[in-house]
């Protein structure tokens, strides 16, 4: 019969804590691990949409500013 080495001080007191056998922290730590990668990748996959938008939005801003002044030129063409 195997008989447990007895624990004094601070490593019964944590022994306490974790029975032997547990698996308890390995199996609550899976979701927790899920939920941080899916949070990451939520999170670079909105940043990706994000920069998109606004690229588009400085596209459309630069060829907007082309236009007019394409447009004042022509208005001063015509005034002269």
């Amino acid at each position: 019969m195997s008989r447990k080495p007895e624990l004094k001080g601070r490593a019964a007191r944590l022994a306490k804590l974790f029975p032997p056998g547990s698996n308890r922290g390995q199996a609550a730590r899976a979701p927790f691990v899920l939920l941080v990668a899916v949070l990451l990748g939520g999170g670079l996959i909105g940043l990706l949409v994000l920069n998109s938008a606004l690229s588009e939005g400085s596209f459309q801003l630069d060829d907007l500013k082309q236009q007019t002044k394409e447009l004042t030129d022509e208005e001063q063409a015509l005034q002269r």
